[in-house]
């Protein structure tokens, strides 16, 4: 299919470039990187390019081939700014489409206020599995709330690697009840006991995140607009 041909050459030049003007790496961990992208995979991402060009366009428009390079363009352009891959920046997209119209300085602002939120996190990892949160219209609000939420953690925990339950389950400090949770928590389980656990089970941030959830008035779901 010629749209697909127009894409995937649209990718592979891209790479080429990114290549050469060594502006290639990315934050989160890909079996293909930016600098050696595969024809195989490169139509691959051409494919979901497509795909949620397709999704942009209303019952009324037509899906040209001007839709779908602006959407190329665009992904390319959300990759650099949140330092992914093209792969992992399309499927955020699939995800929440709002990041397409979303400004890439956006993106940065946000990025650095998480990173300063959660020094220790892998913030693009964040972005990634929690597009809805971070990746909209909405994302500057949400991360202020998790800002506000990661110092509230850190206060109630204060030898737990915070920054390890931030990067695991950004969505758990979005949770409405997240400080009831908390202090339900502590009273079955003290701070000093958090912090030996911290120290000794390598899986701890997973399964904090658990036991808050299951400690929140709502049972850990999330607000609406999330689910």
């Amino acid at each position: 299919k010629e749209d697909v041909k127009r894409v995937k050459t649209f990718w592979l030049e891209t790479t080429t470039n990114r290549s050469s003007s060594n502006s290639s790496s990315s934050s989160s961990s890909s079996n293909n990187n930016n600098g050696n992208m595969t024809e195989r995979y490169a139509e691959n991402l051409a494919c979901r390019t497509l795909s949620l060009a397709e999704r942009m366009v209303s019952s009324t428009e037509q899906n040209t081939s001007e839709n779908q390079d602006e959407v190329a363009v665009r992904i390319n352009e959300i990759s650099k700014a949140i330092t992914c891959t093209p792969r992992e920046a399309v499927d955020a997209c699939h995800v929440n489409p709002d990041a397409l119209s979303t400004p890439s300085s956006a993106f940065v602002s946000r990025l650095s206020k998480l990173k300063t939120a959660a020094p220790g996190a892998n913030c693009c990892s964040m972005f990634l599995s929690a597009p809805k949160l971070f990746m909209g219209d909405t994302g500057d609000e949400w991360v202020s709330v998790v800002g506000r939420n990661a110092k509230l953690l850190r206060e109630k925990f204060p030898n737990v690697d915070v920054d390890a339950v931030v990067e695991h389950d950004p969505e758990l400090l979005v949770l409405s009840g997240l400080e009831e949770a908390v202090e339900e928590l502590l009273s079955l389980w003290t701070a000093e006991a958090f912090a030996l656990s911290d120290v000794d089970n390598d899986f701890f941030a997973e399964e904090l995140s658990v036991a808050l959830r299951a400690c929140a008035p709502n049972g850990g779901a999330l607000p609406e607009m999330f689910s």
